[in-house]
């Protein structure tokens, strides 16, 4: 146990200090992309194994970091410290730095609030009042509100894939039960079902990575694994069906599928569908669903949105699977913010079967004469991996107003143009984007609402009319499969199906690892109430 919180001390430690680099890095108005970098390998660290023990084994070059990135953790675990994150911290109040991690809070209210005397983040919130205006302060605290006790659906999924390939030999069943089976961008608890023989409750408390063990009985235990609540729970075969849907969820479906129960003379429960003493399902989720005369329900649609009514009526949409997708549209390379070069990306992309792959590298990074050199490589690329179409391409920066600063020219010999506005601003961004749903050179509006999950709200703007303008121009819409992101929302997604948008999935990847980010994009995609068909390809 002792090790495991020393493991988790040293990766916190390298996180918290790219963490702050990364917001030293905006408090002086730097490159915005280098402090992306940071964050990204700070999150990549907190997940990681014990960074210590690689370095030990000579495996760090494995953690999908760049060079650069994993010669700073070199450097911190020999020496306790990183120069070059030193030096980005000097001249900065290295004890506000973290409240840029906090929805609505800016580089500006910063500013301010040392101008007011202000060094520590507690004083910093006991006058929140006077450092934001009214309507950013009523959107700091819905936000604060809103994502309190929350974590990313990657981090809670990461936890509960780990625990249960730890049980899986001890198990006859194991599933992740809650939100994060639902698919939900943020998740409170981690819950997982099994049906074990085995002296399964022991083996859950005596998993490497705990850290606390709150409550351990008969059938149920409660530990904290990476600062995180993880419950196991023990089901009976016979009522493994009706457990799983029970601790699926959500509350609201619950409800209404208990009033249809009960009108039809039936109780359900965790344990079982019962007629009086009778069980009539309980072993089968599916069994469960059907004697109530409907279809099964995937659980992403779970929400009480309509999803039973649809059921009873026999017309639930048949969602888009993870194997139908055939490619990712939007990666980076080495020419801009990316990992992998360009041959990688692609060597990558045949090994996990695609049969096409966008390589769509920042503009604002490669500039014109870097993409000239990227579109004479990509060709070169194509001759020799023919198995694979490669789609030529760049995310293209975009400012509040819809404008950017790159040759038209250039942009016309392009395969695929997403346009992105990465701008953090309080302007309404619904005029930008009608523009760029009227630009010839863009194919995908990408990442739309700009939230950050746990950091920063939807940006405002009228989505339903962007969507109904980039359904009447045949722009697509993007939702993209980063864990912060899972943008664009599945409640806009569906209300885009409803309009006549069709939607591309991608990565937003930046390594090899972060191609796996795809699940996301295809969970937002089910969750939307998207079909194959309602997802475009290229031809």
């Amino acid at each position: 146990m002792a090790k495991v919180l020393y493991a988790m001390i040293v990766n916190k430690k390298i996180a918290t200090l790219f963490r702050l680099t990364a917001n030293a890095i905006l408090y002086k108005g730097g490159n915005k992309y280098r402090a992306a970098a940071y964050k990204r390998a700070a999150k990549l660290i907190e997940e990681a194994p014990d960074v210590e023990r690689l370095y030990r084994q000579g495996k760090l070059h494995e953690l999908p970091l760049t060079k650069k990135m994993i010669d700073k953790i070199k450097e911190f675990i020999e020496t306790g410290r990183i120069v070059k994150c030193i030096e980005e911290l000097s001249g900065t109040p290295v004890n506000l730095l973290p409240l840029l991690d906090y929805p609505n809070i800016t580089v500006e209210d910063i500013r301010n609030a040392e101008k007011m005397g202000i060094s520590t983040p507690s004083e910093f919130l006991k006058n929140i009042r006077k450092i934001l205006p009214e309507d950013r302060l009523r959107r700091f605290l819905e936000a604060l509100e809103m994502y309190q006790g929350k974590m990313l659906l990657h981090e809670a999924l990461s936890i509960a894939e780990d625990i249960m390939e730890y049980l899986m030999p001890y198990c006859e069943r194991i599933a992740v039960a809650g939100s994060i089976r639902r698919m939900k961008e943020l998740v409170r608890d981690i819950d997982i079902l099994a049906v074990s023989g085995h002296d399964l409750i022991r083996k859950f408390c005596e998993h490497p990575d705990v850290e606390k063990v709150l409550m351990a009985g008969d059938v149920r235990a409660s530990v904290i694994i990476r600062g995180k609540q993880v419950d196991l729970r023990l089901i009976p075969i016979e009522s493994w069906g009706a457990a799983l849907q029970y601790f699926t969820g959500s509350k609201a479906h619950n409800i209404k599928l208990r009033q249809i129960t009960k009108s039809m003379g039936y109780k359900l429960s965790e344990y079982g569908l019962f007629r009086g003493s009778e069980m009539i399902a309980g072993s089968d989720e599916e069994d469960i669903y059907q004697a109530l005369g409907m279809q099964w329900i995937p659980p992403e649609l779970r929400e009480d949105k309509g999803e039973i009514e649809a059921a009873r009526e026999g017309r639930l949409p048949k969602l888009v699977e993870y194997w139908q997708v055939k490619g990712d549209l939007h990666c980076h390379t080495t020419y801009s913010d990316g990992k992998m070069t360009p041959e990688q990306l692609v060597k990558e992309a045949i090994r996990r079967g695609y049969s096409y792959i966008a390589i769509t590298d920042h503009s604002y990074m490669m500039k014109p004469e870097g993409l000239r050199r990227q579109l004479a490589e990509i060709e070169q690329l194509r001759t020799k991996y023919p198995e694979i179409r490669i789609l030529t391409g760049t995310e293209l920066e975009c400012n509040s107003e819809g404008h950017y600063d790159f040759p038209k020219e250039l942009l016309e010999k392009l395969d695929i143009v997403i346009a992105s506005i990465h701008v953090a601003t309080d302007k309404d961004l619904t005029e930008a984007y009608i523009r760029l749903c009227n630009d010839p050179h863009v194919k995908i509006i990408g990442h739309m609402t700009g939230r950050l999950l746990l950091k920063r709200p939807p940006r405002k703007m009228d989505v339903e009319r962007v969507l109904r303008e980039a359904a009447k121009t045949g722009k697509l819409i993007e939702i993209n499969g980063q864990p912060e992101r899972m943008d664009l929302p599945p409640e806009w997604v569906r209300i885009g199906k409803r309009l006549g948008c069709k939607f591309t999935l991608g990565t937003d990847a930046h390594s090899s690892y972060e191609m796996n980010f795809m699940r996301y994009a295809v969970g937002v995609a089910r969750r939307g109430w998207l079909e194959e068909k309602d997802i475009w390809r290229p031809e």
